[in-house]
């Protein structure tokens, strides 16, 4: 399919000036890809012919709507581990079934 054929052409990378950015070797397409009217507000700053900032709290909005518009971002940037949060569970009055015990 065209569209797969198009993943990795577009990265999200982590930039340790700008945070969040988004990469190509292929200038025309991120030409493309910033004309779109829905993407236009998820970007920052342009930094070079081929990175563009990111605003972090769009990541996931944008590589939907680069699907959506045929190219599939690679994403590279990562994440940060977050603060462990601690349940407690309280085990009165239910049991697990016979194949959730197997399952465990």
């Amino acid at each position: 399919e065209e569209t797969m054929s198009r993943y990795g052409r577009l990265r999200l990378e982590k930039d340790p000036q700008h945070g969040l950015v988004m990469r190509t070797d292929d200038y025309p397409v991120l030409e493309e890809v910033i004309r779109a009217k829905k993407i236009q507000p998820l970007l920052g700053p342009r930094i070079d012919g081929e990175t563009i900032v990111v605003h972090s709290s769009q990541r996931g909005q944008l590589k939907q709507l680069l699907l959506k518009i045929g190219w599939p971002a690679e994403d590279l940037a990562g994440y940060v581990d977050g603060t462990p949060h601690l349940i407690a569970l309280n085990e009165d009055g239910w049991k697990l079934r016979p194949y959730q015990q197997l399952a465990t």
